[in-house]
C-alpha cells in the first residue's frame, strides 16, 4: 500500500511494484467484491506499517493475515500483529529455530500457523528438509503448512506437495495466474487453474488413500480379509459337560460362522461344553455353558 515505506529507488522491482499498488479505497472494494463473489477465505499479507494499519481497521471483512519474511523479526511490525484477533500465519522457511521461537513468544497468540518453504528458483528438492514439518509441529504443536515454489515447468511439483501432505501439512501456499509461464514478477513459481485443480484432485486421492479415521478400525474388505482366519473348532467329537481343553479344540479354516476369534481360544479352555458338538464344528456362545 505504501510502496516508499518498505522498497528502496534502488530495488530492481521497485518501478513494477509501484504500477501495481493499489490505494486503500480500492483495496476495500477488491475485498467487497470478493467476499460476494465465492465463499474464499480472505487473507491479506501486508508488508507495510500502512498495509497493516488497514487490515486492523478491517479486521472484521480479513479472515487472517501472514508475516512477510522481509518483516519476520522486525518487531515495531510484530508489535502491531500482535492486535490482530483472528489466524496470524508465520512464513517459516529459511528461518532458524531461534529465530522462529522469538517470534512465537513475541506474539504468544494461540491462533498461529506456521507456513514451511521458502523461493527459491530453481527449487532444489534435495535442500528442502521436508522432516522439519513434522518437528515444527511437536515443537510448537500449531498448524504449518508448505510453500511451493516449484517451477510452474516443473511436475515434481504434485510429488512435493504430497511428500508435504504426508509429513502433516493441511494447507498450501502456491502463487496463481491467468496465464501460466507469461513473464512477470513471480512468475517463475506461478500456476493456473487448471494447475491449481490437478494439484486438488491428487490430493484428494491422496487423502482418499491415506484414510480420515483417527481411530484405529478396520473397513468392510479388512473385516473379510481378516475373516480368513483359522477359527476355533472342535478337534474331535466332544460331549455334552465335557470340559474345554487343548486336546479337544484347536483352529482350522473354515467357512462356518464363529462366535470367537482366534486371540480368544485361551477363555475357552476349562469352560464345559453345553451339549454335543461334532468334529471340525466351530465353537459358539450357545455351545458353552
Amino acid at each position: 500500500m505504501d510502496i516508499e515505506d518498505s522498497y528502496s529507488k534502488y530495488n530492481k522491482n521497485y518501478n513494477e511494484i509501484e504500477k501495481s499498488v493499489f490505494k486503500e479505497d480500492e483495496w476495500v472494494k477488491i475485498i467487497n467484491y470478493t467476499k460476494t463473489q465465492t465463499d474464499l477465505e480472505i487473507i491479506l499479507l501486508p508488508i507495510d506499517m500502512k498495509a497493516l494499519e488497514f487490515c486492523l481497521k478491517n479486521e472484521e471483512s480479513i479472515d487472517s493475515i501472514e508475516v512477510h519474511s522481509i518483516n519476520f523479526t522486525n518487531i515495531l511490525f510484530l508489535r502491531e500483529v500482535k492486535k490482530f484477533s483472528k489466524s496470524i500465519i508465520l512464513g517459516v522457511g529459511g528461518r532458524t529455530l531461534e529465530e522462529i521461537m522469538f517470534v512465537y513468544n513475541f506474539l504468544q497468540k494461540q491462533n498461529l500457523i506456521f507456513i514451511y518453504g521458502f523461493q527459491s528458483f530453481p527449487t532444489n528438492y534435495y535442500e528442502l528438509n521436508m522432516s522439519r514439518i513434522n518437528k515444527l509441529r511437536a515443537i510448537f504443536n500449531v498448524e504449518i503448512g508448505y510453500a511451493d515454489h516449484t517451477s510452474f515447468e516443473d511436475h515434481m511439483r504434485y510429488n512435493l506437495i504430497e511428500y508435504a501432505y504426508l509429513n502433516g501439512s493441511r494447507i498450501f501456499e502456491m502463487h496463481v495466474v491467468i496465464d501460466e509461464g507469461e513473464k512477470r514478477i513471480d512468475y517463475n513459481s506461478a500456476i493456473n487453474s487448471k494447475t491449481f485443480l490437478k494439484i486438488r484432485e491428487r490430493l484428494e486421492r491422496l487423502i482418499r488413500i491415506q484414510g480420515y479415521e483417527i481411530y484405529y478400525t478396520l473397513n468392510d474388505s479388512e473385516e473379510e480379509y481378516k475373516n480368513r482366519e483359522k477359527k476355533i473348532v472342535a478337534k474331535r467329537d466332544i460331549d455334552r459337560d465335557d470340559v474345554f481343553s487343548e486336546d479337544n479344540i484347536w483352529l482350522k479354516v473354515s467357512d462356518e460362522k464363529s462366535d470367537f476369534e482366534q486371540i480368544m481360544y485361551k477363555r475357552i479352555i476349562g469352560k464345559i461344553a453345553r451339549h454335543k458338538i461334532k468334529q471340525d464344528k466351530t465353537i459358539n456362545f450357545s455351545d458353552i455353558n
